[in-house]
C-alpha cells in the first residue's frame, strides 16, 4: 500500500515533470520555426533584391525608349 502510493506519486511527479518538458520544448520548436522563417525570408530577399532591382531598371529603360504619345500623334 505504501509502495503504490509511492509509486503513484513518483509518476504523478514523473508525468508532470515530462509535460513542464515537452512544453519547454515545443515552446523552443515555435521560436526555432520562428527564427527559421525570419531568416529564411531574408536570405529570399537578399537573394531577389538583385533580380527586382534589374526588373526595376529594364522597366525603366524601357520607359524611356518607348516614344511618348504626343510625339507619336504630332508625326
Amino acid at each position: 500500500m505504501v509502495l503504490s502510493k509511492f509509486l503513484l506519486k513518483y509518476f504523478s511527479l514523473l508525468i508532470d515533470f515530462d509535460s513542464k518538458l515537452i512544453m519547454i520544448a515545443f515552446q523552443l520548436s515555435v521560436l526555432n520555426y520562428n527564427a527559421t522563417i525570419a531568416n529564411l525570408s531574408f536570405i529570399l530577399k537578399s537573394i531577389n533584391y538583385p533580380r527586382q532591382t534589374e526588373r526595376k531598371r529594364k522597366l525603366k529603360n524601357h520607359k524611356q525608349l518607348k516614344p511618348s504619345r504626343q510625339w507619336i500623334l504630332s508625326n
